[in-house]
């Protein structure tokens, strides 16, 4: 039995009792049966049925649900039955606010010495990113890109969700498991931000019961991956009862669906970076270059080149005839791009160098700096200079600690 209900006074039949938030309404005392019990069970059974008999308990009810035992005021709500509590407890005394151009560098100083996991990121006056120590890993880590000249713009999650100040702590814990994250910017008057809710400090207010907390671990976990597709907590347990059937079927949809998102991520900074008008015409553009580039070096070395760039074109740059192919020029590049996108001889001259810009957003500074040295020198040129990281010293960051 609970412990508070085991502690409940002698009771009298219709009679309710509270203690901290939660009210009991006691059964009347049955009589008595032959006990099942060992003889040790026996034994307490029969000092507690003293106890009750002969100890006087005071029905003074508590005046209010805080004067519950500690244990009782801990013991969390569901969200349904949770009073209405804003948002305005989040605010921030300080703000670590970026800007979009500021350097990964410098976003990763500012965690390091703030003792943070997460960076907003807010451009005239609107919360327009976060970045988070995950994506440092995953974005900018993992592809070996160079932190000093890769901009939160170009990694950060662009748009994400922020709830007003006058929001609930139930809309946040809403909105974390529906868009699958665990940092919400809290923002005032038009989207600037004047704090931060986590998970971390929903769990800390003790507020929301387990399940509540789980559901938003789950729907994270669900996310789709290379590796297994939505609804899959883990790819090497089953789903859980009631999710979306693991097949092969839907692993390949979940995949393809992926490479295609990353592909207009790519097609996005090429037209960034170019000023095509359509994700169709960037990704030619890209794949007339890379392609040239596929063929005019080493096997091996085009296998590295190529793996960095989106998976969705791999198979067919991978089936392009094996280098290197002296016969590739940057003429050869100009005259395709004019062709297949209707441009004249100068433009296309202009946009080949363009589309080279671009791959210094998709690929590492390495991957980059070596691709380049193996090409001869009119095709060199289309490619960017890797910048070398400049010297720095372990001193605080110059960044936007804003007063609130």
């Amino acid at each position: 039995m609970h412990p508070f209900v085991d502690a409940l006074p002698d009771s009298v039949p219709g009679e309710t009792w509270q203690i901290g938030c939660f009210t009991f309404s006691p059964q009347p005392t049955l009589p008595s049966t032959p006990s099942a019990l060992s003889p040790r069970g026996e034994a307490i059974r029969r000092a507690r049925g003293r106890e009750n008999t002969n100890t006087t308990r005071s029905k003074q009810r508590p005046t209010e649900c805080a004067v519950g035992s500690r244990n009782a005021r801990r013991m969390a709500l569901p969200l349904q039955a949770m009073a209405r509590m804003s948002l305005e407890s989040y605010r921030r005394p300080r703000m670590v606010v970026l800007n979009p151009r500021t350097p990964i560098y410098e976003a990763v100083r500012a965690m390091e010495s703030n003792h943070i996991g997460v960076v907003i990121v807010q451009d005239h006056g609107r919360v327009v990113g976060v970045l988070t120590d995950r994506d440092v890993a995953m974005r900018v880590v993992a592809p070996e890109r160079d932190p000093n000249t890769t901009r939160l713009e170009h990694v950060m999650t662009k748009d994400p969700v922020v709830l007003p100040v006058d929001a609930d702590e139930r809309d946040a814990l809403r909105a974390m498991r529906e868009r699958r994250v665990r940092r919400i910017p809290v923002v005032e008057d038009g989207g600037g931000a004047v704090g931060l809710v986590t998970l971390d400090d929903l769990l800390l207010a003790e507020r929301f019961d387990a399940h509540a907390i789980a559901e938003v671990v789950r729907a994270q976990l669900e996310e789709p991956a290379e590796l297994k597709p939505e609804g899959v907590v883990h790819p090497t347990r089953p789903a859980r009862p009631g999710a979306p059937s693991s097949d092969p079927e839907r692993r390949a949809q979940a995949l393809s669906t992926r490479q295609h998102q990353t592909a207009l991520s790519a097609a996005r900074v090429v037209q960034d970076v170019t000023g095509l008008e359509t994700p169709e015409s960037a990704l030619t553009a890209l794949d007339i270059l890379v392609s040239a580039i596929v063929r005019r070096i080493p096997p091996a070395e085009a296998r590295d080149f190529i793996s960095q760039l989106p998976s969705e074109f791999h198979e067919h740059w991978l089936d392009l005839p094996a280098g290197p192919d002296r016969s590739i020029t940057r003429g050869n590049i100009e005259a395709e791009l004019a062709e297949r996108l209707g441009l004249d001889d100068a433009s296309a001259s202009k946009l080949a160098q363009s589309v080279g810009r671009s791959l210094e957003r998709l690929l590492s500074a390495g991957q980059l700096a070596h691709a380049r040295a193996l090409l001869p020198e009119g095709l060199r040129e289309l490619l960017p200079e890797p910048q070398r990281p400049s010297t720095r010293t372990l001193g605080t960051p110059n960044i936007g600690l804003i007063p609130r």
